[in-house]
């Protein structure tokens, strides 16, 4: 693809068009030029992210530069895999390539700061709304109780979705107040939640747009996973592909969230004893 025109479609979901948007580092130091259309939700981290590359958000009628006569080839996103020589070991990926808006941050901050969410700060998600797999991948909220529990410790809400039941619900059962930041719309505004999770000092989630949103910016991120998760996430250790900050909790048999979570928990402590030492 040296000193060529390559256009890039972006393709299934949003969570695949992070993961697999870091494999633009290496299109972006070898196209001559690069052309990548992803959701429009996604475009401005993008367009952060790689200077270099002509980001254009999905629309209904095609973007003009999408029909530019230079293009001399078009690609999946997903498919740059095949293309990158020695793939994947000869592949670096990135801890951090998103990058979320200054201001915004600044003003996440503040906001942060001004609720009064103090001790470690940590953002939590805990379903999928994905039709088929998505029960499989979703854990109820009332099960955390040995994560939310844990003394010194903020929980901030990150997950999409009409979330006030289960929030009230560990108000009422748990004593737990979950912080929902009022101005987020946390399904369309990917950039003001971007700019969220960077504010952070650890993601808990499952299988959703949160783990891919967090492990973009190198944000530690702490994934409970069903016991057959989608590949990249692999099968077994507490790895997983492209993401180096994720760290990987995994059912043994299928249905058992309690244990995933209880080791969640324990990590939890030590990570807290460990992490309250360095401040």
């Amino acid at each position: 693809m040296t000193g060529q025109t390559v256009l890039v479609w972006g393709e299934q979901g949003i969570g695949d068009q992070i993961i697999f948007g870091g494999l633009l580092s290496w299109l972006a130091s070898t196209a001559g030029r690069c052309i990548f259309k992803c959701d429009e939700r996604l475009a401005p981290a993008f367009r952060r992210a790689f200077p270099g590359v002509e980001v254009i958000g999905a629309a209904a009628r095609p973007d003009k530069r999408t029909l530019s006569p230079d293009i001399t080839i078009q690609i999946p996103l997903a498919s740059l895999m095949a293309a990158i020589p020695g793939w994947p070991d000869k592949f670096e990926f990135p801890t951090r390539y998103l990058e979320p808006d200054k201001t915004l941050s600044a003003d996440t901050g503040k906001q942060l700061a001004n609720a009064h969410v103090s001790g470690f700060k940590i953002g939590i998600a805990w379903h999928s709304a994905r039709p088929k797999v998505g029960p499989k991948k979703s854990t109820p909220l009332a099960l955390w109780s040995p994560i939310l529990t844990q003394p010194d410790c903020s929980f901030i809400n990150l997950q999409y979705g009409d979330t006030d039941a289960d929030v009230a619900l560990v108000q009422r059962d748990m004593g737990v107040q979950v912080y929902t930041h009022p101005e987020i719309d946390r399904f369309n505004d990917l950039d003001a939640l971007l700019a969220l999770i960077d504010r952070l000092d650890l993601v808990i989630t499952t299988s959703n747009v949160t783990a891919h949103l967090a492990a973009s910016l190198g944000k530690p991120c702490w994934l409970l996973l069903q016991n057959l998760p989608i590949w990249y996430w692999k099968r077994e250790g507490d790895g997983v592909l492209f993401y180096p900050s994720v760290r990987a909790f995994r059912q043994l048999q299928a249905g058992d969230w309690e244990t995933v979570i209880a080791d969640a928990a324990a990590a939890l402590q030590s990570w807290r004893s460990q992490d309250g030492d360095n401040r």
